[in-house]
């Protein structure tokens, strides 16, 4: 997210200096962190066989203890600071790590969600927009995410 959030920062910079209108062709996939650095532009198109939207926030984390148990490889860490292995791939996750992690992908998730609705006023009234899923772009014309 952070690496969409500073190319969108700079698209943005771009466009204010040089006036220049900015155009987004989403070809096979335009989803996540690809519409949300299209939305910076000017206009957005779509091919009617696009796949467009994925308005949410995924934070991918994986559990791999009894997988390195199978191998007889044993986590020894050495850390400083409780929460420095938060979503560590070596352990089950604690309940308290999950509602951390939750906070933040929903923070993340507000945050494209208010950001669409301020450059898509359109696409606002359909909630469904925000929920994560995927349109085709023929679908996603007809909601509002792409012109």
């Amino acid at each position: 997210m952070t690496g969409t959030d500073i190319m969108s920062r700079d698209l943005k910079q771009f466009r204010e200096e040089t006036q220049v209108p900015v155009v987004a062709c989403l070809m096979d996939v335009g989803a996540g962190g690809a519409y949300y650095l299209a939305s910076h532009t000017d206009t957005i198109i779509a091919h009617p066989t696009s796949i467009v939207g994925g308005i949410g926030v995924i934070l991918n984390v994986y559990n791999l203890e009894d997988t390195l148990g199978q191998f007889n490889i044993a986590s020894e860490p050495i850390k400083a600071g409780g929460q420095i292995d938060i979503a560590s791939p070596e352990r089950a996750m604690e309940k308290g790590e999950r509602a951390t992690l939750q906070k933040i992908a929903d923070s993340f998730h507000a945050r494209f969600i208010e950001h669409i609705k301020s450059v898509r006023p359109d696409s606002a009234s359909q909630q469904e927009n925000f929920e994560g899923g995927i349109l085709t772009g023929a679908e996603a014309l007809q909601n509002a995410l792409v012109d």
